[in-house]
């Protein structure tokens, strides 16, 4: 990661950190409420980012004590979602247990790959391990067309969306269109827009990438460094992180902004998608590039974290509780179908070989 780079993610969390305090002043619902959508993910950020920055590793990696102290605010997120819901004593260990189940996985598996990036330890097997990588990914393409025919936008499923019949979710709900103010009226179809476009090209890249496996695991020739898998890890990965940025500012609807937190907000919202956007394009337009997709998963952390300790909120059938199936599952495809693309460009060369 260059310096300019870790200079910029260095900006980016301060700058949260102003919008999270603009929000705590202007929300009369106190400190809790702020923190869970703000404040823990920006001071996340700002642990990895000077991690980054005082890093001398090669790829200026934070050091483990900087991601247990980001992985320590992450955590909190999910002990805040604990003690709202305020669990039932009879069935407190299961509903704990339910909540904590997805972000346990997802800090595990990121951080399984993470370490065990070049492959795990063992005599070499490339055919069990392209079968179960593959069959993580079509799991992933699976659920990500399932979101098709759940709800994904208030009562609408992602079929009425991609159909114009209803809006993308956040344009119904993100960070200038606050339940108890402010609604910048003119930013609501920025929001729709775009959610609109990145989740029909989610479904398209979902269908081609799957013929293009069909095509390339027939042919069993090279498959792992094709550019088109390149290609399809660095897009995978950032219309996950997409899909994170732009849910985590529509929960943001739910706490009360100032004028200038709410256009500050959208800043950030738009600023995230494309730096990471930027920072991917080397993996898909030059070979060698794949440690970028390294760095994607502990730059996506914070974020990631947070929407996988909501996750359960999106199948909960609680009053209180949104009922987004459909958003749900195509956040976990979306990773899953990311870490698939991720870990088979990973695959060391003399496997490669060994299969043709």
């Amino acid at each position: 990661m260059s310096r300019t780079a870790r200079l910029l993610l260095i900006i980016y969390a301060i700058v949260m950190l102003v919008q999270a305090a603009g929000s705590y002043a202007a929300s009369p619902s106190g400190f809790w409420d702020v923190w869970t959508f703000s404040g823990a993910v920006s001071t996340a950020y700002l642990a990895i980012a000077l991690g980054c920055f005082f890093s001398r590793r090669t790829l200026c990696e934070p050091s483990v004590a900087w991601l247990a102290v980001a992985g320590g605010f992450t955590f909190s997120l999910w002990v805040e979602q604990v003690l709202d819901h305020n669990f039932p004593t009879a069935n407190g260990l299961t509903d704990v247990l339910q909540y904590l189940g997805p972000f346990v996985f997802f800090v595990t598996a990121s951080a399984s790959i993470y370490f065990g990036s070049r492959g795990p330890n063992g005599p070499p097997n490339t055919l069990r391990r392209r079968s179960i990588l593959l069959a993580v990914w079509v799991v992933g393409a699976c659920l990500v067309l399932w979101s098709l025919v759940l709800g994904i936008s208030g009562d609408a499923t992602g079929l009425q969306v991609v159909l114009r019949q209803a809006p993308w979710i956040t344009q119904l709900h993100n960070v200038a269109g606050s339940e108890s103010g402010p609604n910048v009226q003119a930013l609501q179809p920025v929001y729709g827009s775009a959610g609109y476009f990145f989740y029909l090209l989610a479904l398209l890249l979902t269908v081609l990438v799957a013929l293009w496996l069909v095509i390339a695991v027939a042919a069993l020739k090279g498959w792992q460094s094709s550019r088109a898998l390149a290609c399809s890890a660095a897009a995978f990965t950032f219309l996950v992180f997409w899909a994170y940025t732009d849910t985590f500012w529509g929960w943001h609807s739910l706490v009360h902004q100032s004028l200038w937190s709410a256009w500050l907000g959208t800043a950030l919202w738009l600023a995230a998608p494309l730096f990471v956007l930027l920072f991917l394009a080397p993996v898909a337009l030059r070979a060698g590039q794949t440690a970028r997709l390294r760095s994607m998963l502990i730059l996506q952390f914070p974020i990631a974290a947070f929407n996988f300790a909501v996750l359960p909120t999106y199948f909960s059938r609680d009053w209180y509780d949104p009922h987004l199936p459909g958003l749900g599952v195509l956040i976990i495809g979306l990773q899953f179908q990311s870490w698939a693309c991720f870990a088979l460009l990973l695959v060391p060369a003399s496997e490669r070989n060994s299969s043709s």
